[in-house]
């Protein structure tokens, strides 16, 4: 029913993919395509008093679908649908029909003025004259703003029937509240439309005083230089798909800003506008990107029209939001006469932000995409503009040949940290690279029904997202689980990672030096905020059981001191540092020890060492050795053994462990090699080995078991070494006789029952701070199987997602241990000790569970240089080359 009133009666779309046609009361009124710009339409003669008739024919395949925005290729199942908010309303005959405002500073950055263009459009047959804008600004308090006119009037010509008048305005406003990111401050302009006295029309818009400019190779807000630090966004939802709420995207940006980003691309088309008033209001940068994605034929004269349409309606809605501090016209596409066109448009349109194009062509703002890496950076320093990665440190994928890698281990989602510390430094000091958006912020993951798993690109060899989003009834598509969140939003891996990255309060992971008594302790930190001064910041301390407020006066950009008073701090003791934002949230926190590292040892105890007794018999299998300890008995296989199809062949092949009454050790620590093209099967393959030899001896105290023998492609030998105390040496000596590969891990490799699902883990890590529940938390204890009910979407953290081979957890690979252990939840495990460069993972297998200890661990599968470049493609192992590795083993035993 069409509402009663004067005036036109308007139909807004938001956004329906892709092309739209509208009829009222059977009368085509409209037709556009394209999902993510908005259109209207003025149905004033077409509807009529009571109910009407509104009807909307959709089509997913038009000219801009497939050659311009190619969205439904990219979600991989049609989009075509109403995507986005629809509005009826009415307008007065004579209205605003348009507003473009800036807000320009003078020459010093303190005065400024709000600037543009009203367009006033009368649509009726009638004369309005003596019409006026006035205008009226509130601060961010809701104050009345003392301008040079609180309130200004500005007088427009007669409006002619059918006509529109354009009127520019300047407001000059002393000394306002500058927005940024880190200071959000929103003025509200109020702007009536008068016809003498009348108020015709009222507008409210808020704005924020913010200008972009470029200097040399820096970019500058507000004067000053900024590093933008941020991400790629969908709009994207495993069930609502591209038709994403506002509450929906307020959560993402409330995430980013936790994350400690600053600024988000809207890849690849304008997001909904919810968006951009909530980056408004929270503080975050937007490249605003046009819809276009991987056009191919920019040159097509017959686009060009449509294409500069899509930007003139980006640029209509969204250019008033002081967050939008650029614009890109598009994403990876051919740089022809459509785009030329389209730049033309926008630089004219909007003269004060800066235009890039998505890696489609170096405009005022150079622009790369993975990957992000030193020598990237270094390689573009001699430029004469500012350079965005504006896609960049890309998160780990699984669908570019790394499917198999994400699937065994979820712990590379923790070994994406490695190399980035160096490379975000890099940037940081970079005099060229302004900023970098990782790709991506959410998993493009949605839950279509009557869809197979068929997530990522080509066919999906390995299905490693099934748990977070199998629903019955529905299948799994979308390009990739790429997020820094999933597509439920709850936290990966890489969200701290990105916290702590991104981090603006940078102090170094180091021991502080013990002050002489009565001095306070002093740490330097440094500032990486663009304008926040640490004063800002709410800082506390805690030392045992002291703790207190402290406060910083260190300004953005620069480095200083802060001072805590303590009383006696004694060497190994922990300082924990937090810095909160006064809006509340944790920015950053720290755990410095005093003078020392502290202790990296197991709460456990190990068997008290005695004489070791070897002794030898026969039993149907063959002969045997056991060697008794105080709480452990291990036997091994003395002789050949049987060669037939039911015995495995060879002597010093264990045969039992126990510890305090429990089997334990299934069998000694073996050779492992994982190859980075082919993880799902690793090397040396069991059942090609072949003993050649073995001996067991008594040595002293010790009992040494050596065995020779080879796989197919390995050749070599054993040598394992008991002690009195418990401990298991093993050192493996092999040479390779197979094709060159690359290796990701190399080992060695023993199991347990399946009853051992109990890993516990001291690391070093990248941080001294992490959650509790984080993968890659420097100590902690993982069960193989979380305890949680299998419910979708999951209500459990990333961490608790189970597999047949355990959770992530529990089977992520912990690099760089101090010590690891697998074993009884309460009682017998298995220890192993490093000096921090081995990497432990743990893995549930059929009838056991095995226990991986890497000495070297590292490189990626994915073949493409958004990883490769900054991790590398793993090991290299040649014909011939010899492999060795050592690693010991103790029997410990844990209270619950």
């Amino acid at each position: 029913t069409a509402p009663k009133g004067t005036g036109r009666l308007m139909l807004r779309f938001d956004g329906v993919y892709s092309g739209a046609e509208v009829w009222v009361n059977g009368k085509r009124v409209a037709y556009h395509e394209g999902g993510f710009t908005p259109f209207e339409v003025d149905i004033t003669d077409a509807v009529h008093e009571g109910e009407n008739t509104l009807a909307l024919r959709v089509t997913e395949h038009t000219e801009t679908s497939d050659k311009l925005d190619k969205m439904s290729i990219y979600a991989y199942f049609p989009l075509a649908g109403i995507m986005r908010s629809v509005y009826l309303y009415r307008v007065p005959d004579t209205h605003i029909a348009s507003l473009a405002i800036d807000t320009p500073f003078e020459a010093d950055y303190r005065n400024a003025s709000i600037t543009g263009t009203a367009v006033v459009a009368n649509v009726s047959a009638s004369v309005v004259t003596n019409t006026s804008l006035q205008f009226t600004l509130t601060d961010p308090k809701g104050r009345n703003v003392e301008c040079s006119n609180s309130i200004r009037s500005l007088l427009a010509p007669t409006a002619d029937p059918y006509s529109t008048a354009s009127l520019p305005f300047a407001i000059p406003v002393k000394s306002p509240k500058k927005w940024d990111a880190e200071h959000p401050n929103l003025y509200t302009l109020t702007i009536e439309l008068r016809s003498g006295k009348q108020i015709i029309q009222k507008l409210t818009q808020r704005i924020g005083f913010r200008q972009t400019d470029l200097r040399g190779t820096e970019m500058l807000v507000n004067g000053s230089p900024v590093k933008f630090r941020g991400t790629c966004h969908h709009d994207c939802d495993p069930l609502m798909g591209r038709a994403v709420t506002p509450e929906l995207t307020r959560t993402d940006l409330k995430l980013m800003k936790e994350a400690n980003l600053n600024v988000v691309r809207t890849s690849h088309y304008p997001p909904i506008p919810e968006l951009l008033d909530i980056a408004d209001e929270l503080g975050v940068y937007i490249e605003d990107e046009g819809p276009f994605c991987w056009v191919g034929d920019a040159d097509d004269l017959r686009l060009a029209p449509r294409m500069v349409q899509f930007e003139a309606e980006m640029l209509a809605r969204d250019r008033n939001h002081p967050s939008v501090f650029m614009w890109s016209l598009g994403n990876e596409s051919s740089f022809g006469y459509g785009f030329d066109r389209c730049y033309e448009f926008v630089k004219t349109s909007d003269p004060t932000r800066p235009i890039g194009a998505g890696t489609s062509a170096w405009l005022d703002i150079a622009t790369l995409h993975n990957p992000l890496s030193i020598k990237r950076i270094d390689d573009n320093e001699g430029i004469d503009k500012p350079m965005l990665f504006d896609e960049s440190l890309c998160i780990y994928q699984g669908i570019f040949a790394d499917a198999g890698e994400m699937w065994i281990d979820p712990g590379v989602r923790d070994y994406y940290a490695e190399p980035l510390q160096a490379v975000y430094d890099r940037f940081m000091k970079s005099r060229v690279t302004q900023g970098t958006m990782i790709w991506c912020w959410a998993d493009d993951i949605f839950c279509v029904p009557n869809r197979g798993f068929e997530y990522g690109r080509g066919s999906t060899r390995v299905h490693f997202v099934e748990n977070e989003y199998r629903i019955p009834g529905r299948g799994i598509t979308g390009d990739a689980p790429w997020g820094v969140v999933d597509g439920w939003r709850r936290p990966k891996p890489e969200f701290w990672i990105t916290k702590k990255l991104h981090s603006p309060i940078k102090i170094e992971e180091k021991p502080i030096a013990i002050p002489a008594s009565g001095k306070p302790i002093v740490v330097k930190v440094g500032n990486q905020y663009d304008f926040t001064n640490l004063a800002e910041l709410a800082i506390t301390w805690e030392l045992g059981a002291q703790k207190g407020k402290v406060k910083a006066d260190i300004p953005a950009r620069s480095v200083g001191d802060v001072a805590i008073k303590a009383n006696k701090p004694k060497p190994g003791d922990l300082l924990t540092l937090t810095f909160s934002h006064p809006s509340g949230g944790m920015v950053d926190c720290y755990k410095l020890p005093m003078g020392q590292e502290p202790k990296h040892e197991p709460v456990c105890t190990y068997p008290k060492p005695q004489p070791l007794r070897l002794d030898r018999y026969s039993i149907l299998s063959g002969n045997e050795a056991r060697v008794f300890g105080n709480g452990f008995d291990l036997v091994f296989v003395d002789s050949g053994g049987s060669t037939g199809d039911s015995y495995e062949p060879g002597g010093g092949l264990l045969r039992r462990c126990v510890v305090d009454g429990e089997a334990l050790l299934l069998e000694y620590p073996v050779l492992h090699v994982l190859p980075t093209g082919n993880p799902l099967d690793p090397l040396p393959t069991r059942l090609t080995w072949v003993q050649t030899g073995g001996e067991i001896a008594q040595e002293g105290e010790n009992v040494r078991v050596k065995v020779a023998g080879k796989y197919e492609d390995f050749e070599g030998a054993y040598d394992f070494l008991i002690t009195p105390a418990g401990e298991l040496t093993t050192h493996a000596k092999f040479t390779y006789t197979g094709k060159g590969m690359k290796a990701r891990e190399i080992g060695l490799r023993t199991s347990l029952p399946l009853e051992c699902d109990t890993l516990r883990w001291d690391r070093k890590a990248e941080w001294s701070v992490y959650p509790d529940d984080h993968i890659g938390r420097p100590r902690g204890i993982a069960r193989a199987v979380a305890d949680h009910p299998n419910t979708v979407p999951p209500k459990w953290a990333w961490g608790q997602d189970n597999s047949p081979m355990g959770c992530s957890d529990f089977r992520g690979t912990k690099r760089h241990i101090y010590w690891a252990a697998l074993g009884y939840p309460a009682g017998p495990s298995v220890v192993v000790e490093s000096d921090g460069t081995m990497a432990v993972r743990a893995n549930v297998e059929t009838d056991r569970v095995s226990l991986y200890m890497n000495q070297w661990y590292g490189g990626t599968g994915a073949r493409l240089g958004e990883w490769t470049d900054n991790y590398g493609d793993g090991k290299e192992i040649k014909t011939g080359d010899v492999i060795e590795c050592t690693v010991t083993l103790r029997f410990a035993r844990f209270a619950k």
